[in-house]
């Protein structure tokens, strides 16, 4: 595993939305904190064997410090947690309900992901599958 990044980010990288999303938090990420993975990388599961191949398609994973794994919208919560300039919204995730509620908005962006917001694979042969 590398050792020179804290934040290791496994994305779909043939949705679009995905992509989105990457590219405006690289934004906020300055010093580079994290570090992205495509999950169509076919040494993914390889390089990181406690990652379950099922459970990556369906969502966004992100590992910190080697230890603690988050997914899906707690994974989107802990990466606003490290960059300054995302720190002004948190406090919003400790409204009452705000958990449950980032949950089921997540999970139904992440379901419906390649229908509203297409794919970006360029030969049309994505390896993903829904």
């Amino acid at each position: 595993m590398k050792k020179n990044h804290s934040y290791f980010v496994f994305y779909d990288g043939n949705c679009a939305l995905c992509q989105k999303t990457k590219h405006q938090i690289e934004k906020l990420d300055k010093n580079y904190e994290l570090e992205w993975h495509s999950i169509q990388n076919p040494s993914i599961l390889e390089e990181f064997p406690f990652l379950e191949q099922d459970r990556i398609q369906k969502e966004m994973h992100l590992l910190v410090d080697e230890t603690y794994l988050y997914t899906g919208f707690a994974s989107i919560k802990r990466m606003m947690q490290v960059f300054p300039a995302s720190r002004i919204i948190t406090p919003l995730f400790r409204l009452p309900g705000a958990d449950t509620a980032g949950r089921i908005i997540y999970q139904y962006l992440a379901k419906n992901r390649y229908q509203w917001f297409g794919r970006t694979c360029e030969t049309g042969a994505c390896s993903i599958h829904e």
